[in-house]
């Protein structure tokens, strides 16, 4: 028995669920290490080609959609829209998204502007 037939029939099962009102909510998780930041979004049910990703004025709209065919037309139904508003220490230039294991992980490196320092401010 192959092992994408399972894995195709739960992904049409949650695309269906979602058309008649259910929702599979992305799992959105952020972290950071010395030199990036990563956003990383899964959606079951949706892959690679199902996000857009656009940078405007330091916020970063992150988009996805699953497509469906209706009278010989293939239609784009949003599913998600959220947007991430990026801090001045970003390396916009060099923004990087990749789809892996089923997620997509947006890289957002520092731009060395980045100050982890901490100064108490006395109040007089």
């Amino acid at each position: 028995m192959s092992h994408t037939l399972p894995a195709t029939l739960l992904q049409g099962i949650d695309l269906v669920n979602t058309i008649y009102g259910g929702m599979s909510m992305a799992a959105i998780e952020q972290y950071e290490n010395e030199t990036e930041h990563v956003i990383q979004i899964k959606t079951p049910g949706l892959g690679p080609d199902n996000y857009s990703i656009e940078l405007k004025d330091n916020i970063l709209y992150v988009h996805n959609y699953f497509t469906m065919q209706e009278g010989g037309e293939i239609k784009k139904v949003p599913y998600l829209i959220r947007n991430f508003n990026l801090a001045y220490y970003i390396d916009f230039n060099n923004i990087v998204a990749e789809y892996e294991d089923g997620a997509l992980n947006i890289i957002l490196p520092f731009n060395g502007y980045k100050n982890d320092s901490k100064k108490d401010i006395d109040i007089h």
